[in-house]
């Protein structure tokens, strides 16, 4: 398999595409240098996969070879020869394994490749959300979301209390 490019000026952003009923894959971008980025996939059905990227949006120069990943299992993609300090637009494109049919396409994503040094990178905290109990105001987390988006973080770490058990044994939460 012949590697290919993209990279990542953060340490590592999780993707999920869809919804959690829908989901078919789950994406983790990692181990980001100024010229690669390992894309981690989990597909949770038999699939054939590769990745169309480029530097401008919706306009994709390049794409991967096609891979065949099996059902539940993770298979990781180090995409190499990336330009450094650069913008990519990336999206995921996947069919049932071993069919012939058209591939599907997830939606598009953005990364940096990294910085150069000495140039600036924003990075977002949260911590505290507390969704899984009474302390978690969804609305205000949502709030929260939408500055961090507007502030387009190269990075971004919760801190915890994102998930949780339930305080109470014997009552679940929602």
């Amino acid at each position: 398999m012949r590697s290919v490019a993209i990279i990542l000026s953060i340490i590592g952003s999780i993707i999920f595409y869809g919804s959690a009923s829908a989901q078919n894959f789950n994406e983790i971008l990692g181990r980001p240098t100024n010229s690669s980025i390992t894309i981690s996939i989990l597909f949770y059905q038999k699939a054939d996969v590769c990745w169309e990227y480029g530097t401008v949006p919706g306009a994709y120069s390049f794409v991967t070879n096609t891979v065949a990943v099996a059902k539940d299992a993770t298979l990781e993609v180090d995409f190499t020869a990336l330009l450094p300090n650069t913008r990519y637009y990336y999206r995921t494109r996947y069919r049932p394994g071993g069919t012939s049919g058209s591939f599907s396409a997830g939606p598009e994503h953005t990364f940096y490749t990294q910085r150069s040094t000495g140039s600036t990178f924003t990075f977002t905290l949260e911590s505290d959300e507390h969704l899984y109990d009474k302390k978690g105001i969804h609305s205000l987390y949502q709030v929260c979301l939408d500055n961090q988006a507007k502030d387009q973080p190269d990075f971004m770490m919760s801190l915890g209390d994102i998930f949780g058990d339930d305080h109470k044994p014997g009552e679940m939460t929602a």
